[in-house]
């Protein structure tokens, strides 16, 4: 099931904060109770702008959740109480299964899953998003331009001024549309095709490229290939490369960046693994290795998210003869690796 990361838990180079090598994920730290989730979400969208972590629509205690809440991250890997936003409005906006990614001070809701009011469900083509206020609080959702296609467990990204949506369940269609000043979007227009059909991935933007990791290209199939492609002055995609692979078919997982160093967490496998790979000076991924362990190994649609120096990630769910819908929040710091050796 997708997360609405976008990734997606997507997060962009440009904006980690400058380039930092040599980081793992330290020891895992489970939050207490009155700091976890409002509610059991999984397929819900979170997203980080400045030390504020929001979390946007999703599924939750047996519906569909418009629901907005959003609260202030601490370097100790702790976050405040959660606050509550404006809801996702009614009508075609998607809420589960939607593409959520952030910019400098604004959230963005694109394509994802929605009922109509009569009940009937739907897949959305619409485009929302919220400006962020200086006390971290959103404000109302304002729609702007549309997909061309109504999308659903697509990747988002941004990167050199556009903000591209790519794929989708079964759609190899990237489209991109610049961003202006206010924060709307102006005419989305294609910008490429993805080598094959891919949804439940993330995408990457550095030195000048776009990068698409995994994935899946049907429910029961998933590739282990990462591709990069040139972002043109255009914004336009020059032609598909691949680069360093995933150790294995991997989609539905949760993606964290920090400088060059890219984090992959869990995933359709249900083996929990995080794994990294580094960005090196030739804009080629180096070989993925494990690095870390996650709390359910078997739990999907969760996102993950960095501020600072710290990773959060909540929710998601466990299949099985009885679903089981996560509540807990989790962080996760970043140490220099040998760090921890170096203590003993």
């Amino acid at each position: 099931m997708r997360r609405s990361r976008i990734l997606i838990l997507a997060l962009a180079l440009a904006g980690a904060g400058g380039i930092l090598t040599a980081d793992t994920p330290g020891t895992l730290k489970k939050l207490p109770v009155y700091r976890r989730l409002p509610r059991p979400y999984f397929c819900h969208g979170m997203v980080a702008v400045r030390d504020y972590i929001y979390v946007i629509g999703g599924h939750g205690s047996g519906k569909r959740l418009p629901d907005v809440y959003y609260a202030k991250a601490t370097a100790d890997g702790m976050i405040g109480p959660w606050g509550k936003g404006p809801a996702l409005p009614p009508g075609k906006v998607g809420f589960l299964y939607h593409t959520v990614t952030a910019g400098k001070d604004c959230i963005y809701v694109m394509g994802g899953a929605y009922k109509d009011q009569s009940g009937k469900d739907g897949v959305s083509d619409e485009v929302w998003f919220s400006r962020i206020g200086e006390d971290g609080k959103p404000g109302p959702w304002a729609k702007t331009s549309t997909l061309p296609a109504a999308r659903k467990f697509g990747a988002g990204i941004i990167g050199n001024g556009r903000i591209y949506y790519i794929g989708g369940q079964y759609n190899r269609e990237i489209y991109a549309a610049m961003i202006k000043p206010d924060g709307s979007l102006d005419k989305w227009e294609e910008a490429g095709k993805l080598p094959t059909n891919l949804y439940g991935m993330e995408a990457v933007c550095a030195d000048g490229f776009l990068y698409v990791i995994g994935g899946c290209v049907l429910i029961n199939r998933q590739s282990e290939k990462v591709f990069r492609a040139k972002i043109m002055e255009d914004g336009t995609l020059g032609k598909w490369r691949r680069t360093e692979s995933l150790p294995a078919p991997l989609g539905l997982y949760a993606m964290a960046v920090k400088g060059r160093e890219v984090f992959v967490f869990g995933g359709s496998d249900k083996k929990g693994l995080i794994l990294k790979s580094t960005i090196d000076g030739d804009s080629h991924f180096t070989a993925w290795k494990k690095v870390g362990e996650m709390p359910e190994p078997a739990a999907q649609s969760y996102p993950v998210v960095r501020v600072g120096d710290n990773i959060y990630f909540g929710g998601g769910i466990i299949t099985g003869k009885t679903n089981k819908v996560l509540r807990a929040m989790y962080s996760m710091p970043f140490v220099k690796e040998g760090k921890e050796e170096e203590k003993k």
